[in-house]
């Protein structure tokens, strides 16, 4: 009897594994359940007009206001997160799919006396490598309706992502540049690490040399057949942002801080446009945030978009390339210093080098968030929908 005082030992720990069993199971459903309703309309119901149209505009008008103010807060906290925090969530969530192991981990240094050598321990390595694979599942799920491949893209679409693409022969590794992604950083990184480098160590490479392209080597280069050879055989690596923060940091680093090129080059056409009674000949220099985003979601020619605010999934190829390491932006220290664990440079660069200009404060993502009503959050969701289901990201954290 299942309630006898004399159960054997055998069968009391066949008892655990069972229900140890059925909770994974469960957990699994549901999170599968959950996964599957992200693949459907289900994802981001607002901005998917069979559903929104299907109703009343009352009902559309009371569900777009409850969403605008929802996605406004989830943003604002995502910027509050630690990057720590941001990870955990994502990992925590994947938690049943991996065997239950528990994804948090620590970084192996004194937080208020960093040392010089951030180093991890087998098991945070193992986390890590989790981290890794989900990230990787979803990417390739986020990208099982494309057809694409590098052969199948046209010239001009290799051309232009040749271009954007760091290779580094002596040790093997191609990556994707992205303005306000931790760009500099990884630029001062490939730099150290390349044939023209004369810095004695990663902290005496300076910003501006290290992002000169003349000091870099680009895909685009070299001849189909050996850009193909390196696709097919290096190490390539990715670093995502939150579509929403990334924005944000645009807006505030080319339009809200003075920067006359962006101004002059889209300030003035985008206050001519979206501005009620714009001056005569506007200056650009006053250009609200409400309106940056009217012009991005109203440019339909995604690939011609300027690279600060392209979508990644056209920028970078992801479908298309397959890249081997998919780093965050949230997280990108810890993911950086993984990366040269794994590739073994972490001797050469003992500490990875974070610059948080780019960063943006939540009070400034709450202040620039408000600008936008309901109607306008649901198109901007709709535009980067690929970016936020490829890294993992969601409107609502």
């Amino acid at each position: 009897m299942w309630t006898s005082t004399k159960t054997s030992t055998k069968n009391k720990r066949l008892l655990q594994l069972l229900a140890l069993v059925s909770v994974m199971c469960f957990i699994v459903v549901i999170f599968t359940s959950e996964r599957n309703l992200r693949r459907t309309n289900g994802r981001y119901p607002w901005a998917e007009s069979d559903l929104v149209y299907s109703i009343s505009e009352g009902e559309k008008s009371d569900i777009l206001d409850k969403i605008g103010r929802e996605v406004r807060k989830a943003v604002a906290q995502a910027a509050e997160d630690t990057k720590l925090q941001i990870e955990n969530k994502a990992a925590l969530a994947k938690n049943a799919i991996f065997g239950g192991r528990n994804l948090m981990y620590e970084n192996n240094y004194d937080s208020e006396n960093e040392t010089s050598r951030h180093k991890i321990s087998q098991a945070d390595r193992h986390n890590y490598s989790i981290v890794q694979k989900s990230r990787q599942i979803e990417m390739e799920s986020s990208c099982a309706d494309s057809n694409s491949t590098w052969d199948s893209l046209t010239d001009e679409q290799r051309t232009a992502l040749g271009q954007r693409i760091v290779v580094n022969d002596q040790h093997q590794m191609l990556y994707c540049m992205v303005p306000l992604i931790a760009t500099s950083s990884w630029m001062k990184v490939l730099y150290f690490l390349g044939e023209h480098n004369t810095a004695e160590s990663i902290s005496k490479v300076s910003a501006s040399v290290a992002q000169q392209k003349t000091n870099h080597v680009w895909l685009s280069s070299f001849s189909q057949e050996e850009q193909k050879k390196r696709i097919d055989t290096y190490l390539k690596f990715i670093v995502g942002r939150h579509p929403f923060l990334r924005i944000i940091a645009v807006y505030k680093t080319k339009f809200d801080i003075k920067n006359e090129v962006f101004q002059r080059g889209y300030g003035r056409n985008i206050v001519k446009k979206y501005r009620h009674n714009p001056p005569p000949n506007p200056v650009g220099d006053d250009v609200k945030f409400s309106e940056f985003v009217q012009y991005l979601v109203d440019d339909e020619n995604m690939e011609k978009m300027n690279e600060h605010w392209q979508p990644l999934y056209t920028l970078c190829r992801p479908c298309e390339l397959q890249y081997d390491y998919i780093l965050h932006h949230e997280t990108v220290k810890e993911d950086a210093m993984e990366l040269l664990n794994e590739t073994s440079l972490d001797t050469v660069i003992p500490d990875f080098p974070v610059d948080n200009w780019d960063q943006v404060k939540a009070e400034y993502v709450r202040s620039t968030m408000d600008q936008l009503n309901p109607a306008l959050i649901g198109r901007l969701v709709q535009k980067y929908d690929k970016d936020l289901a490829i890294f993992s990201y969601s409107t609502l954290y």
